[in-house]
């Protein structure tokens, strides 16, 4: 699986390509994050409210919500468009989970089940077969 790099190109840049399992990683941690704050601000709301829908609405808008979910947004963007690097698809095609009904489905089969391309392609190297040249695989 590799072991995902802890600097701030892998989580916020649109350059290169990303592993299936590195793009799965992230898609558990943004999500788990984007959870875990929002019951926390719900439940913060709810307390700082005393129960009333209005005043709960308002203090969500000035949680840390505000702060945290664009970034966790970005970086849950910039991963998926070096996964579709990687399987040689523009970035662009990201736009497709914009699509109604079909277009988490398709993402989610595009990005999370399709290999990678093998050897480099015009995003980059391969950060799975690092030993793949542009005229074929090296046997040893």
């Amino acid at each position: 699986m590799g072991v995902v790099p802890l600097n701030w190109r892998f989580w916020f840049s649109f350059h290169g390509r990303l592993r299936r399992s590195h793009w799965w990683l992230t898609r558990l941690v943004t999500w788990g994050a984007s959870v875990v704050m929002l019951l926390i601000a719900g439940g913060f709301a709810i307390i700082a409210s005393g129960g009333g829908s209005d005043a709960a609405m308002m203090s969500m808008f000035t949680s840390p919500v505000v702060v945290f979910f664009p970034i966790i947004a970005w970086v849950d963007i910039a991963t998926s468009v070096k996964r579709l690097h990687d399987t040689g698809i523009t970035g662009w095609a990201y736009l497709m989970v914009f699509i109604p009904f079909m277009g988490g489905f398709l993402s989610l089969i595009v990005m999370g089940c399709l290999d990678g391309t093998m050897g480099p392609n015009k995003f980059g190297p391969s950060p799975k077969f690092p030993d793949v040249t542009a005229t074929g695989m090296i046997f040893e």
